[in-house]
C-alpha cells in the first residue's frame, strides 16, 4: 500500500472511530476537501450540495456543466466529486498544460465572480424576476434628462485635504485578540511569517489618490493580495470609532448619517455589483486594474444619500414608537426591526481623503465631539436646502427619483439575465421577451450607461462631504473564510496650489498631452507630508508625480506572498504553508495536490516586486 492509500484508509477509520470530520481533520493534520471527498467516495457523508453534485456527475455531466447547471465555481464542485484512482494520484504539467491552465483560470474567475453566484446554492433560479416585457426600462427623454441637469449642488467648504496618500494594508485574525494581531503563540507565528516570507506579517503599502473611493479600493486590494473577487466583501471602522460617531450607537445619530458613511442596513444586495462587468476572454489582473484606474464615482443607488433619507423617513413612519425615544440604541432597535446587514457597513462612495483623521496632519484639530458637532451642523444644512429645493423643483426630483429608481432595475434586469445564461436558461430568456438574450442585454447596457452618465454628478455631489473621522478600516471579505485586512494611513501629500489634485490635475490631462507635463510637473510641483515638510527624496518625488499625473495607485513596499481564494482564510493558509513546506515522504501526494490546486488559482509561490503588484 503507498502513502496515498495508507491516508486514504487512516481517513476512513478515524471517521468511523469520531464520526466528525472536523476530528479527522484534526487528528490526522489533513485538510478538510481532502477528508470530504473521501468520505464522500466511500458514501460515509453527503450534504444537499454533495448530492445535487454527485447526481449530475453521475449523469455522466461534466464538472464544468455542473458547475454551470448549479451555479458553482468549478472548485466547489470538485470538492464534491469522489475520488477515482486517477484522480487520487497523477503527475504535473508541462508549458501546454500552464497555457492551458491560465485560460482556465479566466474562465474559473469569470465563472465565480460573487455577483454570478450570491445565493446561487440557496436558491433555485426560477425564484429569480425578470422585468416584465412591457416594462423594460427606455432611454430616458430629452425632458427628463434636462430636469436632471437643472439639479446641482454647492460643494460644502471642507478643510485643504492630501492629494495622495500613503495605506498600509495587513492581513490581520478576523477578530481582536490579546495573542496579537494575528492570533498566534509567539513561535507559531514565527513559523507562519517564515513560510509566508514575510519578516512582520502580510503587509502592502501604496500611494492611492487621496479621491479614490472605497469602491476602487476594493478592487486594489484584491490585486495586492492575490484574490479574484469571488465572495462578498464589506467595509468597516472600528468598534471605538463606531461607538463614537454615532453617540455611543444611539439610534437617531446613526441613520443620520446613513448614506453620508454608512449604507442603510436595508438597502438592496444586488446595487453592490453595479459595475462588476468581467468576461473569461479577459485576464482577472486587467479587469481589477481596470476599476481602480479608471475613475473615482462610485454609481451604486442604494449608497446615495437621497436613497438612504428616504429608506430612513419611511423607517421613521412605520415605527414611530421606537423614535419616541432620543436615547434609543441600534441593540434595542434590533427587537423591532431585523435587518440583513450589519449596521457598520461603509458606504463605497466614500474617498479615502475623507476618511483618515492623521492624513491632515497637525493641523486637523477636530476632537470627536467637535466632529460630531460640525456634522450636525453639514447635515443640517443640507437638510434645509433640499427641502427648499424639494418644494421649489418638484418635477426636478420626481424625474431624478425615477431615473435612480430606473437605473436600479436594469442593473437587477441585466443581473438576473446574466444568472439565467449562466446556468444554460437562455431560451426561457428569449421565450420570455422574444428577443435574444445577447440582444436585451446590449439594449439595458446602454440604457444603463446613458442613466449613469446622466446621474453620476448628482449622485456624487447630493451627499454632504463627511470630515475624516477614522483611524483605522477594516476590509472584510469572504464571509466563510472570514479574511480581514486592516488599513490605516502612513502619511498623505499635498502638491502646491497651483496642481493640486482637486484642481490642477484635471487642466493638466486636457491640455497639451502627458510627456510635456510630466516634464513640468517634474520641474515645478512640489510636495510636503502631512506635517507640512517638504518631500526632497527624488525617487518618492518621481512616485508622487505619476500618482498625480495619472491617478493611479502605486506599490511601494511588499511584504510576505499573496494569498488566494477559498484556502480557508488565514488559518487555512497557515495550514496550506505547512504542507507544501512538509518534505517528508508520506506528505508528498498531499503536498502535489494542494501545489496543484493552489497553481490553478493563480497563486505561483514567489514574491512579487512591489512595483509590479498594481
Amino acid at each position: 500500500m503507498d502513502e496515498r492509500d495508507d491516508l486514504y484508509e487512516k481517513i476512513v477509520e478515524e471517521f468511523k472511530r469520531t464520526g466528525s470530520v472536523k476530528k479527522v481533520v484534526e487528528n490526522l493534520n489533513s485538510n478538510t476537501i481532502k477528508v470530504r471527498r473521501v468520505l464522500i467516495t466511500e458514501g460515509l457523508w453527503e450534504s444537499k450540495s454533495s448530492r445535487s453534485v454527485g447526481e449530475l456527475f453521475a449523469q455522466g455531466k461534466s464538472v464544468k456543466e455542473i458547475a454551470e447547471i448549479l451555479c458553482m465555481s468549478e472548485k466547489n464542485v470538485q470538492s464534491y466529486i469522489p475520488y477515482t484512482r486517477g484522480a487520487y494520484g497523477g503527475t504535473k504539467s508541462n508549458d501546454a498544460e500552464r497555457s492551458g491552465n491560465y485560460r482556465n483560470r479566466k474562465k474559473q474567475a469569470a465563472d465565480n465572480l460573487v455577483s454570478m453566484h450570491v445565493d446561487a446554492e440557496e436558491n433555485d433560479m426560477t425564484d429569480m424576476e425578470m422585468t416584465n416585457k412591457d416594462n423594460i426600462i427606455l432611454f430616458p427623454s430629452d425632458e427628463v434628462a434636462a430636469n436632471i441637469e437643472n439639479l446641482d449642488f454647492e460643494d460644502d467648504v471642507e478643510p485643504r485635504l492630501p492629494g495622495v496618500l500613503k495605506l498600509r494594508f495587513e492581513l490581520v485574525a478576523p477578530y481582536e485578540s490579546e495573542r496579537g494581531k494575528l492570533d498566534m503563540e509567539p513561535d507559531e507565528e514565527r513559523e507562519f511569517l517564515k513560510l509566508a516570507k514575510a519578516e512582520k506579517g502580510i503587509i502592502r503599502e501604496v500611494l492611492v489618490p487621496g479621491e479614490t473611493t472605497l469602491h476602487a479600493l476594493h478592487y486594489m486590494i484584491q490585486r495586492l493580495f492575490g484574490w479574484q473577487n469571488s465572495h462578498l466583501h464589506h467595509y468597516s471602522v472600528s468598534d471605538e470609532d463606531f461607538d463614537t460617531i454615532t453617540y455611543d450607537q444611539k439610534l437617531a445619530e446613526y441613520l443620520k448619517l446613513c448614506g453620508i458613511l454608512f449604507r442603510f442596513p436595508g438597502a438592496e444586495l444586488d446595487d453592490r455589483f453595479w459595475d462588476e462587468d468581467y468576461e473569461a476572454e479577459y485576464s482577472i489582473k486587467s479587469w481589477l486594474k481596470s476599476k481602480y484606474t479608471c475613475g473615482y464615482f462610485d454609481l451604486s443607488v442604494e449608497d446615495t444619500y437621497l436613497r438612504s433619507r428616504e429608506y430612513v423617513k419611511d423607517l421613521k413612519k412605520r415605527y414611530k414608537k421606537a423614535f419616541k425615544d432620543p436615547n434609543t440604541t441600534l441593540e434595542d432597535f434590533k427587537d423591532t426591526v431585523v435587518f440583513e446587514n450589519p449596521y457598520n457597513l461603509l458606504v463605497e462612495s466614500l474617498p479615502i481623503r475623507h476618511i483618515f483623521k492623521n492624513s491632515c496632519g497637525d493641523g486637523y484639530k477636530v476632537t470627536c465631539e467637535s466632529w460630531r458637532e460640525l456634522m450636525q451642523i453639514i447635515i443640517a444644512e443640507r437638510e434645509e436646502i433640499l427641502k427648499v429645493r424639494i418644494k421649489d423643483e418638484p418635477e426636478a426630483f420626481k424625474a431624478l427619483d425615477d431615473a435612480m429608481q430606473d437605473l436600479l432595475n436594469t442593473r437587477k434586469n441585466i443581473l438576473n439575465i446574466k444568472r439565467y445564461m449562466g446556468r444554460g436558461q437562455g431560451k426561457a430568456v428569449k421565450d420570455f421577451y422574444g428577443m435574444e438574450p445577447e440582444e436585451i442585454l446590449e439594449e439595458e447596457k446602454s440604457v444603463v450607461k446613458e442613466l449613469e452618465e446622466m446621474l453620476c454628478a448628482i449622485m456624487a455631489d447630493s451627499s454632504p462631504k463627511t470630515l475624516p473621522f477614522a483611524e483605522e478600516l477594516f476590509y472584510s471579505y469572504d464571509y466563510g473564510d472570514d479574511w480581514r485586512v486592516r488599513i490605516t494611513c502612513v502619511d498623505a501629500y499635498m502638491a502646491n496650489d497651483n496642481y493640486d489634485v482637486s484642481h490642477g490635475l484635471s487642466m493638466i490631462q486636457r491640455e497639451d498631452g502627458k510627456k510635456r507635463h510630466h516634464k513640468v510637473l517634474a520641474d515645478d510641483l512640489q510636495y510636503t507630508d502631512r506635517t507640512g515638510k517638504s518631500v526632497d527624496d527624488m525617487a518618492l518625488r518621481e512616485k508622487l508625480q505619476e500618482v498625480y499625473l495619472k491617478g493611479w495607485p502605486i506599490c511601494v513596499m511588499s511584504d510576505g506572498l499573496g494569498v488566494m481564494d477559498d484556502v480557508g482564510g488565514l488559518y487555512g493558509y497557515q495550514e496550506f504553508l505547512k504542507t507544501i513546506n512538509d518534505k517528508s515522504p508520506e506528505a508528498v501526494m498531499e503536498r502535489q495536490d494542494n501545489l496543484s490546486w493552489a497553481k490553478s488559482q493563480g497563486w505561483t509561490g514567489r514574491k512579487i516586486r512591489p512595483e509590479n503588484m498594481l
